[in-house]
């Protein structure tokens, strides 16, 4: 006899009861699945024996033993390296500054630093611009700059212009906005030089190294995003401290010159220290058992997001009474009746309003409403997800726009729950829902990895002031937006997992009851995730996390018995027939395309259908430029899949490249995919 439950802790619905019924049908059990599928639904045929070699089954992982969420905590660690020397700054640098500082201290630090990278030897052609002057006229003066000689290298000091965006609520500041557009024109410019963007108390490396400015760690978020969607034109990320001395400044040149290898380092009077994930073990931090029950009421933010329901269910399960929710758009019974009853049935009264948290006065009136005699006592942001698009085509408006999005409603509950605190009392406990996006980036994320970075900052610089904030970065959560459809399953194939909401309000509980800052949390299968976010651009921030070094060590292993087997790909092409060069690179094409698109086989991609029609989109698009860009050696743009809008045609591109004059006309006959014609 087979047994089943259609329930399980933290899990139900129509996910778990579907769940149940695959798991009868694989036990010999009759279903009629005709009742729930479509009477459209294609039936797969699969192998009836083991000898084709295509995988159709999970594979058989090893789970480290111990609590699931303690194998999700992650958290940043700076680690101190030998200082730089500046010996290898030489050649042309264009150092680009806002034409008007925010500040005078930061005009003079400014002129200090641009003295220092003249002192190092290289020649220095200074920009002033003003940050929001548009992308035409970036440009436009870029071009004269390097008309004049080859560029090596670009600094870009418009970040320390912390004057806000005229258009845009704080923390949207006009440095934040220039240093998009400076790095949008240097392609317009097709100045390949590397960008350096250098910051000014952006991030803290310690706990007496406080963050002073939570605006410029926006760029260090925009800057991850950068150095995946552009490895060939991005230098780094570069944080000074917010009154830097002489030994500092001296520092800069020899980060600058890249012989270290790194992409996010803070220069300190101490020394030189670099950005680096590592794990968070439960064991390593002490319970100060000042979460558990909270009395009051609770304030969820984003009622519309799942993770907000389900942070809400499980306060009402852990004994909070009173629970105040907001809403975005609309509290209809349609919309939030289900969710008040469920939270009554638990235990809780709930209430549902309308609020937009970018509207620091209605947010005011929000924090009022509340019932004195249940006055607040932990406000839970969870900000709303919104579109975010790759920073070549960003436009600044909806950069800024969703820079405020995920930003502004943090900013604003922080600074008004202090003025809403009776004398003598904490301000409640405030935890900000980030994600992982600003902590290593991701290609078409720019801006909601600038406002999640935000966010991390702000937790670090209130924490650091006495204030009980947290944030949390998470990877996408089972049921969300972003978990679902073509998207989730590129995460998937990545090696990102989507999080159960039970387990992950479980390591929320564990976060807060330890009166943590600033952790991550994420369930990422590192064998599939290092090697695919490494393959544009080799960066060392999985380097102290042993099973992404072990993926990117094996990595390494297989293309040097690669290149020792074979030959670079120019001297292969080179060696072949006009047909069979046509042939190879198509055949190129078709092992990435297949890679990005989930295909069993290269055989399976049918090279005469438009991108599009293969479900392309601008991540995917990203995705396969930086894995031809890896394979060929070539400078690709990222627009490569719209420019050739065919497997084929962008054959044709890629030989023409590879092989210069060389290259042979015409097209190869390839064969669509099997099923295809």
């Amino acid at each position: 006899m087979t047994g089943l439950g259609t329930l399980r802790r933290d899990q139900g619905g129509r996910h778990r009861l579907v769940t149940s019924l695959a798991e009868a049908w694989v036990n010999g059990l009759p279903v009629d699945w005709s009742t729930l599928l479509p009477a459209t639904t294609a039936h797969i045929d699969l192998p009836t024996y083991a000898f084709q070699h295509r995988h159709y089954w999970l594979h058989n992982t090893l789970t480290p033993q111990g609590p699931a969420q303690d194998f999700w905590r992650y958290r940043l660690d700076w680690k101190r390296v030998s200082p730089a020397e500046s010996t290898g700054f030489t050649g042309r640098w264009l150092v680009v500054t806002s034409d008007v500082y925010s500040t005078e201290e930061a005009a003079v630090q400014a002129e200090a630093l641009v003295a220092a990278l003249a002192d190092s030897g290289a020649e220095i052609v200074r920009m002033d611009l003003p940050p929001l002057d548009s992308r035409q006229r970036f440009a436009e003066a870029l071009r004269e700059r390097g008309a004049h000689g080859d560029i090596d290298g670009v600094v870009s000091l418009l970040s320390w212009d912390e004057r806000l965006h005229p258009d845009h609520p704080a923390p949207s500041t006009r440095g934040a906005v220039g240093s998009l557009t400076l790095l949008q024109a240097l392609g317009d410019a097709e100045i390949e030089a590397p960008l350096w963007c250098v910051t000014r108390g952006a991030v803290s490396v310690g706990r007496a190294d406080r963050i002073t400015s939570p605006a410029q760690a926006t760029v260090w978020g925009m800057g991850r995003v950068a150095a995946l969607e552009h490895p060939e034109r991005w230098g780094g990320l570069v944080d000074l401290p917010v009154r830097p001395d002489d030994e500092a400044y001296r520092r800069v040149p020899g980060v600058l010159a890249g012989d270290m290898g790194e992409d996010q380092v803070a220069v300190r009077t101490s020394g030189v220290l670099v950005r680096r994930l590592v794990r968070a073990p439960l064991a390593a931090r002490t319970t100060t058992e000042r979460w558990r029950r909270p009395g009051g009421t609770v304030l969820v933010t984003g009622a519309d997001d799942p993770a907000a329901a389900e942070t809400a269910r499980r306060l009402a399960r852990d004994g909070v009474e009173h629970l105040l929710l907001t809403s975005s758009s609309c509290t209809d019974d349609a919309g939030f009746s289900g969710l008040v009853a469920e939270l009554a049935d638990l235990g809780a009264s709930a209430t549902v309003t309308v609020c937009d948290l970018t509207d620091r006065d209605a947010v005011a009136r929000l924090l009022a409403s509340v019932d004195a005699e249940h006055p607040l006592s932990a406000v839970l942001h969870v900000p709303p997800t919104v579109s975010s698009d790759p920073l070549t085509v960003a436009d600044r408006d909806a950069f800024s726009h969703t820079v405020t999005a995920k930003a502004t409603g943090a900013l604003h509950l922080d600074e008004l729950l202090s003025e809403f605190t009776p004398d003598g009392q904490d301000a409640p406990v405030l935890v900000l829902f980030s994600s992982v996006a600003g902590i290593w980036g991701g290609v078409g994320q720019g801006a909601y990895a600038a406002g999640t970075s935000f966010l991390d900052a702000l937790a670090e610089q209130r924490r650091a002031e006495g204030r009980a904030v947290t944030s949390v970065a998470w990877s996408p959560w089972e049921g969300s937006a972003t978990t679902q459809g073509a998207t989730g399953e590129r995460l998937r194939r990545l090696g990102l997992r989507p999080l159960a909401p039970g387990t992950a309000l479980t390591a929320l509980s564990d976060v807060l009851d330890r009166g943590e800052t600033a952790v991550t949390v994420a369930d990422v299968d590192w064998a599939s995730f290092a090697p695919g976010f490494t393959v544009a651009r080799t960066g060392p921030l999985l380097a102290e996390l042993p099973e992404a070094r072990r993926a990117l060590e094996e990595q390494e292993q297989e293309r040097g018995a690669a290149g020792a087997d074979g030959m670079p790909l120019g001297r292969e092409i080179a060696a072949l027939t006009g047909a069979e060069q046509q042939w190879r690179m198509l055949e190129l094409v078709r092992e990435h395309l297949a890679v990005v698109l989930n295909h069993p086989t290269p055989e399976a991609v049918d090279t005469n259908r438009a991108f599009r029609e293969l479900g392309f989109d601008s991540l995917t698009a990203v995705e396969l430029r930086n894995r031809l860009k890896n394979a060929t050696g070539l400078s690709l743009p990222v627009t490569l899949v719209f420019d050739y809008p065919t497997p084929q045609a962008l054959a044709e591109f890629l030989l023409g490249e590879v092989l210069g004059e060389q290259a042979a006309t015409g097209t190869v006959a390839i064969p669509g995919a099997a099923g295809t014609e």
